[in-house]
């Protein structure tokens, strides 16, 4: 911000202007007469003000400020990788239920016996053989 630049001048203002009338008055010999008569104005001399320059506004150009931020960044995006992992076995010992508990009514065992029945093996039928020549 430049502040105006002002300067104090003097200069005399009329506060009463002057004027002219015409007035009787006695000559030297004691005749009247008419006369005009002149009367000064009244000034007087009043200090004022004036604006040699305007004020002003005057752009100032602040130079930029940098400075070191830390930020994250991403170095590689998230992804799915497939890992095939082996199965891993081993033997374990635990308890099984082999048979389960149980109730049970005794009955006799049925009786074996050895039937005989006959029963085709295979069908019969002509086939083709070779002879032997001797």
């Amino acid at each position: 911000m430049i502040p105006p630049v002002v300067r104090s001048v003097r200069e005399e203002v009329v506060v009463r202007p002057g004027h002219a009338r015409w007035v009787h008055k006695r000559d030297r010999h004691g005749r009247e007469i008419k006369c005009l008569e002149r009367s000064r104005p009244v000034t007087r001399t009043v200090a004022r003000q004036v604006v040699v320059h305007p004020g002003a506004q005057v752009p100032v150009v602040a130079p930029a400020i940098y400075r070191d931020v830390p930020r994250t960044v991403i170095m590689r995006p998230a992804g799915v990788r497939h890992v095939v992992e082996p199965a891993i076995t081993r033997l374990v010992e635990r308890p099984v239920i082999v048979r389960p508990a149980h109730s049970r009514i005794v009955t006799e065992p049925p009786v074996w016996a050895v039937e005989r029945q006959r029963v085709r093996v295979r069908s019969g039928g002509y086939t083709w053989r070779r002879l032997s020549h001797r």
